[in-house]
Formats: structure tokens, C-alpha cells, sequence
């Protein structure tokens, strides 16, 4: 199943759409206009939530981003594996489950495992000229469960580098 996330050009909450690869709209980010740990919500179309993607309110010496469930619960926290390291790897701490992300996530183009078995590959989107202005991003998934889980995984990523800007302006 390919997925496309696309952040609009123009969102003062961040909010987007996911679709599938006949442009449907499949899942929904909500995003809110005045967060400082960057919360985003990740629904279906009817608005359910399925998971929440928030960043630490202060974390030192590096940005920290948590993926909760649809009940609130932590399932995952997402950080850089050193600080003192030019190395692109991060580390996925999985509370229930063991989640690695493999490839150049500074590059956008990385696998995603989960419990050893490939859930996702994720990589950035030039594929139309608006790509070029904004967060673009294709998700090839295993299902729609893990769909979810992924795009959540995305904006965590997409939250810690823009935690990381907004700490250097």
C-alpha cells in the first residue's frame, strides 16, 4: 500500500492530509496552531484519533518525540542515538515493541521494522514541483494498522527536526 503525505504549503497548525496512490484521502493529521511540543494528531477520516505525535516541552542537549496511542498511552519516543555524532542514526525506545528505523533518516529514505519485520520505507517526495516548497513524503506499508503507526513515526521525525530549527533560531 503507497501512502503520500503532503503537508499543505500554507498551514499555521501543520495539519495535512494522507492518501493513497489514487489521491483518496485515507488518514488526517490535525495539527494546533499554538503547540510548543509541536502536537499532531493522526485520525481517520471521521476524525477518530488513532495516535497523538508530541515533542518533550524541554529536552537538552537534543529534541525528544513521542508517538501515544489512542487512549494517550506512550508507545514510543523517538530520539537521536548520540549527540556528539555525525552518525544519521536514531534510536525508536518501542514500550511493547522493538522498532528500528535503518537507512538516512537526515535523507529521508529509510525502512522501518517492527519486531524484526519490515512495516514501512519511507523516503521524501519530488514528485510534483509544490513538493519542492513543502514536507512531501511516500510511505510504501505493509497494512492499514501499520499504516497509521507509520505516518505517526513520520511526523515525530518531521516534529524533531523542526524542534531542532526552532532551538537554533
Amino acid at each position: 500500500m503507497r501512502l503520500y503525505v503532503r503537508n499543505k504549503v500554507v498551514s499555521l497548525g501543520g495539519s495535512s492530509y494522507v492518501c493513497d496512490e489514487r489521491g483518496n484521502k485515507v488518514l488526517q493529521v490535525q495539527g494546533k496552531v499554538f503547540s510548543f511540543t509541536h502536537k499532531k494528531h493522526i485520525c481517520d477520516l471521521q476524525g477518530n484519533r488513532l495516535f497523538t505525535v508530541r515533542n518533550k516541552f524541554i529536552s537538552f542537549p537534543l529534541p525528544k518525540a513521542f508517538i501515544l496511542d489512542a487512549n494517550g498511552q506512550k508507545i514510543a519516543m523517538l530520539r537521536k542515538q548520540k549527540f556528539f555524532s555525525f552518525h544519521k542514526s536514531f534510536f525508536v525506545e518501542g514500550v511493547a515493541d522493538d522498532i528500528r528505523i535503518e537507512g538516512d533518516v537526515i535523507g529521508w529514505k529509510f525502512a522501518v521494522f517492527k519486531n524484526g519485520v519490515q512495516i514501512a520505507f519511507v523516503q521524501r517526495s519530488w514528485e510534483t514541483a509544490a513538493d519542492l516548497f513543502r514536507d512531501a513524503y511516500v510511505l510504501d506499508v505493509v497494512d492499514e494498522w501499520h499504516a497509521a503507526f507509520a505516518v505517526a513515526l513520520v511526523v515525530a521525525i518531521d516534529n524533531y527536526f523542526d524542534d531542532l530549527e526552532d532551538s537554533h533560531d
